[in-house]
């Protein structure tokens, strides 16, 4: 048990015996607990070392008072008391000064000062009216002793205000200092009874002296606890005031006029100046009060309204460029077009590849870029026109007063030029470009919304095209938009509405003429836009998402194509092309699995091309495709020499096929050859893709080409139509093919 609380105990034990003693035991044992209290403190400033001097104050304060009630024991036989009240009041003050530096130290502002010196005042009175007065008034005192039966009251007055002080002012308070001013209120309360009962003549030992005996327990547990060497910090200022503080101040306030009239009641007669002195002095502080509420509400609000304004800057503010931010863009483009509509330009532009900046020289580098960006462009544009960051590397200008697109195309182009300046940073001189696209209101739509969207649907033109940085927006760009639009929105129901359909282009074997593969190519029969091929929404598939499950149908309908030719007796095996999404997606290989198996097709009957992209792919996607050519599924390279790929990398790769894109067959015949010459020594199937006349027929067979596949062999087919091609043409296609085939003589 902790020594604090064991001393608790003990005093609260000590107060159940002591109405059954005797008046001189009684006595004694008040004395040994006066005693006992200093000391207690003495060893709690001892034990813990308190921060400051306040506890040293309470030591000789109850020390002091200890020693008045030995005085008073040896003395009061002899009916002198003036050693006793000598130290008794002595202590008073030391305890006064404790409590002066505990208020002083956890004081949080003049608010708590008037409100404790309000219900002092309420105090005073009340003391005066019940106590002081009659003292005065008694005419058997002798003027000494008057005076100090007065000094008593007048010290609890003091005591009393600074309690409150205390107590008013929760911050900071500890254990501690808790247990310190409950000490006080319980001596406070005992000397009040007993100043009253005094002056009517009815005090006696007892009960009274139970918050003198508790004033000294709880002092000497205050100095037992651990947090009384905390040192707290003074607390900040604080001129709030509750509901339920404001409630007891105007209640506090009554009290002397109830005390007055209640008085004037009981004797018939009561000095009349007191109260009103009282009651004057705490209108006083009153108003002083709700003056400082009334000034610090000011504070308040005046420093809300300063908060709100700087949270509305910020709101519209771009805080690393100080431009205006999207919110704040939006907001001034909506203005300039209620008050001018049809002369309003909006450019939107974007950094070309600023993420290698970053990447290579650190974000602190991009964000001076960006900064000297924003910089540039607002020192080429005019003061009425509005530059703003709409986030990242992105911005916005706002023209005004602007004729048409000639004066937004020439901003748009001093603009580029000036963002194109070296940017100096750290020594290093930091290129940049960017991509602008302009919109003009006036010629599609004239709204905020619109302006914005028809400028950043340009400005994708433009990075897409690379050589014309700047890119103004038209009735075909908003065609193409809005096109694009619609395939967004429909390109997810496809699937499920039964609108996808694949058309079937063989792969022809130049020896024999005959198909030995059918490639699947997926066309979307689209309700409102008609016929859409791959090209037109394949793209757009795969950044919404829905190409998974696009090429899910389409392998599984494939595959029951190609059961269905085999149950008519033509064994030829499908091609079908893998979307990157689909090469990504773990469940691929269950994908097809399961169409194989419900179609009741071999595996060796299904090849998957992918393009050359792949060799570029995670290990985990290349362990996909070994895991499918394992399974008898056929592999094929599509649109090789597109991209950049080493050579040496494709031998990596599980594939049987090759499939040449037609550019090589536009460029040089040597280095067709050579690619020929690659694939063929490396045991692939090499196929000439986009044959779509005689005289490129004739160079692919000579250059020996097994197999080819274009317009001139074939057109995509239905799968309906297939089996009749093939029946019909039989031997004669055959023949003629040998003939289409033959060298010219």
């Amino acid at each position: 048990m902790p020594p604090w609380l064991l001393w608790l105990l003990g005093g609260l034990a000590i107060c159940i015996p002591y109405l059954t003693l005797a008046s001189e035991a009684q006595s004694v044992v008040y004395a040994g607990v006066a005693v006992a209290a200093p000391c207690a403190v003495a060893l709690g400033i001892h034990r813990y070392r308190p921060a400051h001097r306040a506890w040293a104050l309470v030591a000789l304060g109850a020390g002091l008072m200890a020693a008045g009630e030995i005085a008073w024991i040896i003395n009061a036989q002899d009916g002198i008391s003036g050693l006793a009240d000598t130290l008794y009041l002595s202590g008073y003050v030391a305890m006064c000064g404790a409590m002066v530096i505990f208020a002083r130290r956890h004081s949080a502002g003049i608010g708590s000062i008037l409100d404790a010196s309000i219900l002092t005042a309420a105090a005073a009175s009340v003391l005066w009216m019940l106590v002081i007065e009659p003292t005065l008034a008694d005419a058997t005192r002798a003027p000494v002793e008057a005076l100090i039966a007065t000094a008593y009251p007048l010290a609890d007055i003091v005591m009393i205000g600074l309690l409150l002080r205390i107590l008013l002012d929760r911050q900071g308070s500890n254990p501690a200092l808790v247990l310190f001013a409950a000490g006080v209120g319980a001596f406070l309360v005992s000397d009040l009874i007993y100043s009253v009962l005094a002056v009517q003549g009815n005090y006696t030992v007892g009960p009274v002296d139970f918050g003198w005996i508790m004033g000294y327990t709880l002092w000497g547990a205050a100095a037992l606890h651990p947090s009384m060497a905390t040192k707290v910090a003074r607390g900040p200022a604080d001129g709030r005031i509750s509901n339920r503080r404001l409630a007891a101040l105007a209640v506090v306030a009554l009290v002397p006029l109830l005390i007055a009239v209640t008085e004037q009641l009981r004797h018939g007669a009561v000095e009349p100046m007191p109260a009103i002195i009282a009651s004057a002095v705490m209108f006083v502080l009153v108003v002083a009060r709700l003056s400082g509420v009334v000034r610090n509400q000011r504070t308040l609000i005046d420093e809300r309204t300063r908060m709100q304004g700087a949270l509305e800057r910020l709101s519209v503010e771009d805080a690393l460029t100080g431009l205006t931010n999207r919110r704040g863009f939006g907001a001034r483009l909506a203005d300039a077009l209620a008050h001018d509509p049809g002369r309003v330009a909006v450019l939107c532009l974007d950094l070309d590849d600023f993420k290698v900046i970053n990447d290579s020289l650190g974000h602190p580098v991009g964000d001076v870029v960006l900064a000297s960006v924003a910089q540039r462009l607002r020192g080429h544009v005019r003061a009425r026109d509005t530059v703003a960051r709409l986030g990242g590397d992105e911005f916005a200008v706002l023209m005004t007063d602007c004729s048409g697109p000639e004066p937004a195309m020439t901003l748009a182009a001093r603009l580029l030029a000036a963002i194109e300046e070296p940017i100096l940073v750290d020594g290093v001189h930091v290129r940049v470009s960017a991509s602008f696209g302009v919109a003009v209101s006036g010629s599609v739509g004239s709204d905020a919304m619109s302006l914005m969207r028809d400028a950043d649907v340009a400005l994708y033109r433009a990075k897409a095209a690379s050589e014309h940085p700047v890119e103004l927006y038209d009735e075909e760009l908003h065609r193409e938009a809005v096109r694009i639009m619609v395939i967004r929105n429909d390109v997810r129901w496809a699937t499920e509405r039964g609108q996808l359909v694949l058309e079937y282009q063989p792969i022809i074997d130049l020896q024999t003429a005959r198909p030995i593969s059918f490639e699947a190519l997926l066309r979307w029969e689209h309700p409102d836009l008609g016929r859409l091929c791959p090209d037109e929404f394949l793209a757009i598939a795969e950044t919404a998402g829905h190409m998974v499950e696009i090429g899910r149908w389409v392998i599984g309908e494939a595959c029951r194509t190609a059961a269905a030719w085999q149950a008519l007796g033509h064994a030829i095996a499908v091609n079908v092309n893998l979307a990157p999404s689909q090469l990504r997606d773990t469940s691929l290989p269950t994908d097809i699995r399961d169409a194989l198996h419900e179609a009741g097709l071999a595996p060796h009957w299904l090849v998957l091309e992918v393009t050359e992209s792949v060799l570029d792919l995670a290990h985990d996607v290349r362990a996909r495709l070994e895991e499918l050519r394992a399974s008898g599924v056929g592999l094929s390279i599509d649109d090789f020499g597109t991209g950049y790929s080493s050579l040496a990398r494709v031998g990596e790769l599980p594939v049987r096929e090759l499939k040449i894109d037609r550019s090589l067959l536009l460029g040089n015949q040597r280095m067709l050859s050579a690619v020929l010459q690659f694939g063929t020594s490396l045991g692939l199937r090499v196929v000439m893709e986009g044959v779509e006349t005689n005289r490129q027929l004739e160079l692919v067979r000579k250059l020996g080409f097994a197999a080819a596949q274009g317009f001139v062999l074939s057109v995509p087919m239905p799968a309906s139509a297939l089996p009749t091609w093939i029946a019909r043409t039989g031997e004669q296609v055959a023949t003629t093919a040998r003939m289409r085939l033959a060298p010219a003589t």
